[in-house]
């Protein structure tokens, strides 16, 4: 990636802040949250954090480099342990997970 000194916040933010959120709200269970805490919040905020900083140079593809890899390493990969949480009909209240196991 492309990245400038000035991305460094914005890295350190996607990395200490909002991976540990999602996998926070994946924990919980709180599905209305989790599905939408990374496309819409954290890619609202990583390029403001950016543009705090006052490095405009190849702006939008840093952010998009940014934002991208932040959507395929955090948001998709998080959706794992939040399919292992699935109630199913038949499960009595059994999660996926519990019913394989036992």
């Amino acid at each position: 990636m492309d990245t400038r000194r000035s991305d460094h916040w914005a890295l350190a933010a996607a990395f200490f802040i909002v991976l540990p959120v999602q996998y926070y709200l994946v924990w919980i269970e709180w599905y209305g949250l989790y599905s939408i805490f990374i496309p819409v919040y954290a890619f609202l905020l990583l390029p403001i954090l950016v543009v705090l900083l006052g490095d405009t140079r190849r702006f939008l593809v840093r952010v998009a480099e940014v934002q991208w890899a932040l959507m395929v390493c955090v948001f998709c990969i998080s959706h794992v342990p939040a399919l292992l949480s699935l109630k199913y009909p038949a499960s009595r209240g059994e999660t996926f997970c519990s019913s394989l196991f036992s």
